[in-house]
């Protein structure tokens, strides 16, 4: 679990936070990014390493002969709320989105998603 809510964060430091926690010892279930500054400026591979966490999954051993199922290792609760986030910056963490396997809880609330 990391909590990092209120700390002006941006989506650059959003990203290297994203990198660090792809790593193979990274278990990071919880991610609550609440009321930071991720929507001031953003690029699309910023936000696309938030929504690789969504997805994520290890990949099981190449010698490994038997079909074992992979572990999911990717986040189960993210909350993004009051970061004024729009239409755009949501279209692109959706595609990670669709992909999750094990995401329960997603907070979008105050933003600037329109209709």
């Amino acid at each position: 679990r990391l909590a990092l809510a209120g700390n002006g964060i941006k989506a650059r430091g959003l990203q290297l936070l994203a990198e660090a926690a792809h790593g193979p010892n990274s278990h990071l279930e919880e991610l609550d990014l609440n009321r930071n500054r991720l929507g001031d400026s953003w690029k699309s591979s910023e936000l696309r390493s938030l929504a690789d966490l969504f997805a994520w999954r290890e990949l099981a051993a190449p010698e490994v002969a038997v079909e074992v199922p992979e572990p999911f290792h990717g986040l189960r609760s993210c909350l993004l709320c009051g970061n004024d986030l729009d239409d755009t910056a949501v279209a692109l963490l959706a595609e990670g989105i669709r992909q999750s396997v094990g995401l329960e809880v997603l907070g979008f609330a105050h933003n600037a998603i329109r209709d």
